[in-house]
């Protein structure tokens, strides 16, 4: 077994292989091979696979696992959002994992259903945790969540429906006997090298046990992006709607001008002030911009509010149905300027429209 180092604040890459074909070789490959000048610390982990009751309850049914195995002292640098009474620091939740089998830890969106991260479970509840080749059962205390439990989730990241349960290495080969192998590790890299650069030499040295690197900053940095990038999308489309309505609305204002030449002039000729003509078609532009603002702003709610009071993903929600009131009165007022914007052209051209010569008859 590789000689365990205390883990720095964090790790670099992620590595999943074989067990069957790469066996302990590559934790050796890892430490001599080419590439070690580049690695300062290696963390291999036990890995099975178990199932696990909801501690949530938010599932009768048990939830598939991907139960993880640490070395004793091995990891101090992973960070909890909440930690059992008692233990005051997050080192002392990874002291009292390794000195007590009984406890785990979880991440924050263990047994989610694909909505935000509520407040599923606290430190101190407790699950039922399985082996389901062998149908032995343990219970387990609940010592911490994770703030981020990325770095333990198997293969592709948080992505996985396959939540992972962390338990020091002694208290999971005792309960999953055999099934319980090396078949990942955590690598910190050595100052001055890329992650990325080194996954990729990673996985070319090590074809034959089916090694596949992560390069964990990457990894969250990329998840992050394809959300922001889905929320600017949704943003861009908002944009373009409101860019096309207030188009519109000037449009319509200006052919409103066009169609009302002779009654403006008659007006005017009765005595009615330029001032007054351009006052009118702003507070009709107005009531129309302040309409839509209210019917959308309205809809839109009303939209959201049926997603969440309908979809699984937020049961767990707590606090009520959010809504942002800050931005959409800031988005409403900034709406609204723009349609007076988008208007006052063509209420100046009504108001400077001469009653002699509108009112004027084409033989």
């Amino acid at each position: 077994m590789l000689q365990q180092a205390e883990r720095g604040p964090a790790d670099s890459l992620r590595l999943d292989y074989n067990p069957q074909v790469a066996g302990d070789r590559l934790l050796s490959d890892l430490r001599g091979g080419p590439s070690a000048p580049e690695i300062a610390t290696v963390t291999p982990l036990v890995n099975a696979a178990g199932r696990a009751t909801d501690p949530g309850h938010h599932s009768s049914q048990p939830l598939d696992t991907a139960v993880v195995g640490v070395p004793d002292g091995a990891i101090t640098g992973i960070t909890f959002r909440e930690r059992l009474p008692g233990l005051t620091n997050d080192a002392a939740v990874w002291q009292a994992l390794a000195s007590d089998p009984g406890y785990v830890v979880l991440d924050g969106f263990f047994g989610s259903t694909g909505g935000p991260a509520g407040d599923y479970y606290d430190p101190g509840d407790t699950l039922t945790l399985t082996d389901p080749r062998t149908g032995r059962s343990e219970e387990k205390v609940i010592a911490g969540v994770l703030s981020n439990g990325l770095v333990f989730y198997p293969g592709t990241g948080a992505g996985s429906t396959t939540y992972p349960v962390v338990l020091s290495e002694q208290a999971t080969r005792e309960l999953f006997g055999t099934q319980a192998q090396n078949a990942s590790a955590l690598v910190r890299t050595s100052p001055g090298t890329s992650p990325d650069a080194l996954a990729t030499r990673l996985q070319g040295e090590q074809l034959s046990s089916s090694l596949v690197a992560t390069p964990i900053e990457s990894d969250i940095r990329r998840q992050f992006d394809s959300s922001t990038a889905f929320f600017r999308l949704m943003q861009g489309f908002l944009a373009l709607g409101l860019g096309v309505g207030i188009i519109g609305l000037g449009v319509v204002m200006v052919r409103a001008v066009r169609e009302r030449r002779r009654t403006i002039g008659i007006l005017r000729a009765l005595g009615f002030r330029a001032r007054t003509v351009q006052r009118s078609f702003l507070w009709e532009s107005s009531f129309i911009a302040v309409e839509g603002i209210v019917l959308g702003s309205l809809l839109g709610v009303l939209t959201t509010w049926l997603m969440y009071a309908n979809r699984a993903a937020f049961e767990s929600l707590e606090g009520g149905f959010p809504v942002e009131w800050t931005s959409i009165c800031v988005l409403a007022a900034a709406t609204f300027a723009a349609s007076l914007l988008a208007t006052i052209g063509p209420a100046r051209r009504a108001a400077a429209i001469r009653p002699a010569l509108a009112v004027r008859v084409t033989e």
